[in-house]
């Protein structure tokens, strides 16, 4: 998968993403230890050996041992103790609930602001700075390679482009069981960890009788 972020306006800088690879694998056992590596053996280009323990066995008395709840993470000096503290803790899954990378702080050329309206208030749309994402999954592979992480959306995820497209990038950048779970979008979905069912709802899906409640 390959997305582009696209502004339709002279001088902004337009964005097209590496190659994404999502890959759905099947006929784990619960509970259990895989090894994996990732790339091509034919070129040769492949990653370290990273390692991943999946979910206890769905059930009323099997839960994960211990789940992290994060959100506004960015990639700041916070982001790093954040990270670290959370790592110390050993968890078996990460709930990432929106706020990702605040890529949309930032102009096309990397220039970024606290207060993106306040110092940009003539721009001819909220601009991002996607690099920003790559920077973010280098940062979090010591965490994501061998932690499930499950993210749901926020007003920053947003990054409006060319077509009034929206949520590309977090649409594209992260897997999502929508299918699965009877979701028409990646906005909301749902998933099981052990015994406990959870049920992601982003803020920034339109609300309908059809859709919504019959997925609740």
């Amino acid at each position: 998968m390959v997305y582009n972020q696209l502004y339709p306006f002279e001088g902004l800088q337009n964005y097209t993403s590496g190659i994404i690879h999502h890959v759905r694998l099947t006929g784990l056992k619960p509970n259990t230890r895989y090894y994996y590596r990732c790339g091509d053996p034919s070129i040769p280009a492949m990653s370290n050996i990273y390692h991943f323990q999946t979910m206890p066995v769905s059930g009323p008395r099997s839960y994960p041992h211990r789940i992290a709840v994060v959100g506004d993470l960015g990639l700041t000096y916070n982001t790093t103790d954040t990270i670290s503290h959370l790592m110390k803790n050993d968890p078996n899954l990460v709930l990432l609930v929106g706020d990702v990378t605040y890529a949309n702080l930032y102009l096309t050329n990397g220039t970024g602001s606290d207060c993106y309206s306040c110092l940009f208030p003539d721009a001819p749309i909220h601009e991002t700075y996607q690099p920003r994402w790559d920077y973010w999954g280098r940062f979090m592979e010591s965490l994501v390679s061998k932690v499930p992480i499950m993210v749901i959306e926020g007003n920053h995820e947003i990054e409006e482009q060319a077509g009034k497209q929206a949520f590309v990038a977090y649409s594209s950048r992260f897997a999502f069981p929508s299918k699965e779970s009877g979701s028409s979008s990646t906005r909301y979905y749902s998933f099981n960890a052990g015994g406990i069912h959870f049920v992601m709802l982003g803020a920034y899906i339109a609300y309908s009788k059809s859709g919504d409640i019959i997925f609740l």
